[in-house]
């Protein structure tokens, strides 16, 4: 009985550790399903992946908290968008003038409005719909956790207008 406290214990410490590591990430699927074969982007240590593989090559753009670049790189120059205080900047920008989208309270707005006719996306329960909407039918994107805004942006951008 002991014995089996204690790997209780050892693998509830590895699982913590790893959770504290940043080592799990996160799926993105395609529609409302969760099958592997519709994995089309993975997030780990706040960089987006094309596909299930976490290799470099397949790294598309990184976070550090503040600017999305390109790539794996955090060149100034390689600044594809701004994250400040909700607000999607595009560029390394922070005017009022160049607010590209809003996030708050789980919904994309188009531009510094905050009007219900000017959300393009909103996040429910793990769920990416379109518009304001929460049926089934306008789920675009599934994820198997937390995303940060930024990713979720970014995804419904080069995958909605694509």
């Amino acid at each position: 009985m002991n014995k089996v406290y204690i790997i209780f214990k050892y693998i509830l410490f590895i699982f913590i550790f790893a959770i504290s590591l940043n080592i799990y990430s996160q799926r993105v699927y395609l529609g409302n399903s969760l099958y592997n074969s519709n994995i089309i982007y993975t997030v780990k240590n706040n960089k987006l992946y094309r596909g299930y593989n976490t290799i470099n090559s397949n790294i598309i753009v990184t976070f550090d908290g503040k600017y999305l670049y390109k790539g794996n790189s955090t060149y100034i120059s390689k600044i594809i968008y701004t994250y400040h205080n909700g607000n999607i900047y595009r560029g390394k920008s922070t005017n009022q003038s160049d607010i590209f989208a809003s996030y708050s309270n789980g919904k994309f707005y188009g531009g510094d409005y905050k009007n219900e006719s000017d959300i393009f996306c909103n996040v429910r329960n793990n769920k990416i719909y379109k518009f304001n909407s929460s049926y089934d039918s306008y789920i675009l994107f599934r994820t198997s956790g937390y995303i940060h805004p930024i990713f979720i942006y970014y995804i419904y951008l080069t995958t909605v207008f694509n």
